[in-house]
């Protein structure tokens, strides 16, 4: 039928959500020296064309300290997946770190409907750099006793005397 278009829209509609950013690895300690930021930028209007503004900030847990990325997606169309990575940090990062994705904040683009809200997400992820890392038995090793004892080591060396159960 020549007279239904399908999702007409006049204008561009950026959207961003919460459960559309994840973090990775999903057990952050001190072995890794480096964390990585997924998330996902949807259109569900006009395709734009042109570069469109993206900035995440990171905000460390009883600090006043963040870090900031800033970037452009060349064009927007659908659906843009975007991975940053940002130092592990471990002096001050311990805790929930909030993650803040904020899209076209400076109101390039006369979107569908203009609310702010949908243009930025928060997400909270509670990075542990505390635990152990197994050192004996090795990975896939063959053990020829009935009983074995597990030897492991801090992941931070400057903790506390502490007690850890397996």
């Amino acid at each position: 039928d020549p007279l239904l278009k399908v999702n007409y829209s006049n204008a561009p509609e950026i959207d961003i959500k919460t459960e559309d950013i994840s973090l990775s690895p999903n057990n952050v300690n001190l072995s890794i020296d480096s964390i990585t930021l997924t998330f996902t930028v949807r259109n569900i209007g006009k395709s734009i064309t042109s570069p469109v503004y993206v900035e995440v900030t990171r905000n460390f847990p009883g600090s006043p300290i963040d870090s900031v990325k800033s970037l452009f997606i060349h064009q927007l169309n659908y659906d843009t997946v975007i991975a940053l990575k940002f130092p592990v940090q471990p002096a001050i990062s311990g805790g929930i770190n909030s993650f803040t994705v904020k899209v076209d904040i400076p109101n390039q683009f006369t979107e569908e409907f203009e609310e702010i809200t949908n243009n930025q997400a928060t997400a909270d992820f509670f990075i542990n750099i505390d635990g152990m890392l197994p050192i004996w038995p090795y990975n896939y090793a063959v053990v020829s006793y009935d009983t074995v004892t597990v030897k492991a080591s801090t992941i931070n060396p400057i903790a506390p005397l502490k007690t850890y159960h397996f």
